[in-house]
């Protein structure tokens, strides 16, 4: 949050929620609210808002396919209501019919949904000062979802050319009310994230479930992930495809146990011009499993297992 020379309060979606309700749908000029104890006003829902229609106008093709939407609906509910109003005399009705609550076009849902997502969210909104990020740190959010609503409202908004227009679209309001929002996440700047382009992110929620992330890298060193329910927990790691055949760093080798966790006992990988005499270890390693009651009578599996490398995990609990 921060405050604006004017006296105005101004905070960003990547905060905690700080306000509920309802939205007014005409205009962003009602969610101007006051913080009655500092006595100022604060703005965020109303610059939320109005950038919310910025980026809409901006956005040629979804504007007009918005607006077209609009007035294809606004023009059949008045036509059904001039109809009713004259049924006695029999006329024939016309094929005009309201729009199902499910014909929401591909190129707004599409447009709505990146919105949600922060996609399209100039990255000033969400990481205002360079400061609040340094080099190799990463950053924990919670979203403001009110926040995004405004935002959507804001999108929405073309194609109202009289003060009441809103009232027509109650039906078109699936177009947003089924758009989910993300919930959580963290910003991330730091080498890592062009040095690895396959990081992964998983969280894990409450009751323990995984969950999948929404991984967008922002630039070279800047990633943003976000998760659609609360996590209390989120692991780093890098695809499970990065599996691989290794040794320690001191060419030692640990040996596993039958449950594939690791024991205290370690061989020593000898390595002659660059090559590795893999018999003599499959049977080192097979003696030292004997010990651990793994009978493994030397199949390639169990040097498999043995020589197995996971991919490294960074944990972090919320």
């Amino acid at each position: 949050m921060a405050e604006l020379d004017d006296g105005l309060i101004l905070h960003l979606p990547l905060t905690e929620s700080l306000q509920n309700g309802s939205i007014d749908k005409s205009s962003h000029r009602h969610e101007v609210h006051v913080r009655g104890r500092l006595g100022v006003f604060n703005v965020s829902y109303a610059a939320a808002w109005e950038l919310g229609r910025l980026l809409g106008l901006s956005a040629g093709s979804f504007a007009q396919s918005l607006i077209r939407w609009k007035h294809k609906e606004k023009t059949a509910i008045l036509a059904n209501k001039a109809e009713l109003q004259v049924s006695h005399i029999g006329f024939a009705r016309s094929a005009n019919s309201p729009i199902s609550a499910d014909e929401v076009p591909e190129e707004i849902s599409s447009f709505l949904n990146k919105l949600a997502s922060l996609e399209l969210v100039p990255l000033n909104y969400l990481l205002p000062e360079e400061a609040m990020l340094p080099i190799d740190s990463i950053r924990f959010f919670q979203v403001d979802n009110f926040w995004l609503k405004c935002l959507l409202e804001g999108a929405f908004s073309p194609g109202r050319f009289l003060s009441n227009d809103h009232q027509h679209e109650l039906k078109l309001r699936t177009a947003i009310e089924s758009v989910n929002f993300p919930v959580a996440g963290f910003l991330m700047r730091s080498e890592i994230v062009s040095a690895y382009p396959g990081l992964m992110a998983q969280g894990i929620d409450k009751n323990s479930v995984k969950q999948s992330s929404v991984m967008r890298r922002l630039s070279p060193h800047l990633m943003l992930c976000t998760f659609n329910v609360e996590v209390v927990q989120i692991d780093l790691h890098l695809a499970p495809k990065a599996l691989h055949c290794g040794v320690e760093n001191n060419f030692k080798k640990f040996v596993r146990k039958s449950n594939g966790e690791l024991s205290k006992i370690s061989k020593k990988v000898n390595i002659k011009n660059r090559k590795i005499a893999v018999k003599d270890l499959s049977d080192d390693l097979a003696n030292a499993a004997k010990l651990l009651k793994f009978d493994n009578n030397g199949k390639a599996g169990f040097f498999a297992l043995q020589m197995i490398e996971g991919v490294q995990l960074m944990r972090y609990k919320l």
